[in-house]
């Protein structure tokens, strides 16, 4: 019989090893807690961005460093975590200035070069460049 005083974070700490997930958002999520932030990988970051954990703590500042790396990062699909990060209300980030301003700068750097970028397909540039601008639009107005 669970112990109902404990907290859901009690129980993963305390039960952990003998819960197993059964689901894939709990496999996910139990795998989460085990990690350390330097470990997180872009599934991590576009199903925090997706499930909205930590979004301002954590998933944003990773999944601008992600596409810094590579601007069509994604687990999904391509672009993902751009698309993500598009999705995000600004009043989740617009306390923090530098990083919009680092942002922009990221951006602006991927639009210049968005020609070079790996595409699969024509439609695949539009649909990013679409999100791209959707994104600029949004920042340069804050």
């Amino acid at each position: 019989m669970v112990d109902n005083s404990l907290s859901i974070k009690d129980f993963f700490i305390n039960y952990n090893d003998e819960f197993t997930p059964k689901y894939g958002l709990e496999v996910w999520f139990n795998s989460l807690l085990k990690k350390r932030i330097g470990e997180l990988d872009v599934n991590d970051i576009c199903t925090m961005l997706r499930q909205d954990i930590l979004i301002e703590e954590i998933a944003l500042d990773k999944a601008i460093e992600f596409i810094r790396q590579n601007p069509l990062a994604g687990n999904m699909f391509d672009g993902e975590i751009l698309e993500m990060i598009n999705r995000i209300p600004l009043e989740k980030y617009l306390s923090k200035e530098q990083l919009i301003r680092d942002l922009i700068s990221i951006l602006v750097d991927i639009k210049d070069n968005l020609i070079r970028l790996d595409w699969i397909c024509e439609d695949d540039m539009k649909r990013y460049s679409s999100i791209l601008s959707s994104m600029l639009c949004k920042l340069e107005n804050v």
